[in-house]
């Protein structure tokens, strides 16, 4: 439910609640630069509890982009006596819960998947999505930088530790650390985007490659 506007102590609106009637009316009325404004200011807000919700930066930004997307598309709906913020705060919060219940569900399909998987039919469906992935897998690895690339596979392939990774490349700990953490966060969202393969999952089509 969206908020109503605080009175000041002698009955008038704050500076604030004006600015916001105004850019209300103004988009109410299509204006594109009220628009504009209105991402501004909100944008990075709303990114940051999207995030806290969908841990995913890009799951985060899909969201916002359809609530901006919803706020241009039923700005005649807009009540000047509500602020805009309020507005888009309860749209992210429905559009967080829509997609946490569509990640719900590609998990658990996924789930199901490998539950129904077996070693023996090697015709399956499953298998052909499996290798699939682990094709994908292997396409993001070879984007990864000569250093992340390497640093990964130690890691994955040999199971090594941060330390013995360190010792092998002359690197030091936080610079192995750097890198494995910022190839697996591009292979994670490598795999979501080419494959819609949920981030929960990025480990278990990992463990399939070794």
């Amino acid at each position: 439910m969206s908020t109503m506007y605080p009175n000041s102590t002698n009955g008038s609106l704050p500076e604030e609640a004006i600015a916001d009637r105004a850019l209300t009316r103004r988009l109410r009325e299509g204006d594109t630069d009220a628009y504009e404004t209105a991402f501004r200011l909100y944008h990075r807000y709303l990114l940051r509890i999207a995030v806290r919700y969908l841990k995913d930066e890009d799951l985060a930004e899909d969201a916002l982009q359809e609530v901006f997307v919803k706020l241009w598309l039923f700005r005649d709906r807009l009540d000047e006596s509500h602020s805009i913020k309020a507005f888009l705060s309860v749209a992210l919060k429905n559009q967080v819960l829509n997609d946490l219940r569509s990640q719900k569900r590609r998990i658990l399909h996924h789930l199901a998947s490998l539950e129904n998987w077996s070693e023996e039919d090697h015709s399956t469906e499953n298998q052909q999505v499996w290798r699939e992935y682990l094709d994908i897998l292997t396409q993001g690895i070879s984007y990864l930088t000569p250093q992340r690339r390497e640093v990964f596979r130690l890691r994955v392939e040999e199971g090594l530790t941060n330390e013995e990774v360190a010792d092998r490349l002359n690197l030091s700990v936080n610079t192995v650390k750097f890198q494995f953490y910022h190839a697996s966060k591009f292979l994670r969202h490598y795999l979501h985007r080419e494959a819609a393969v949920p981030s929960a999952l990025f480990f278990a089509v990992l463990a399939g490659q070794l």
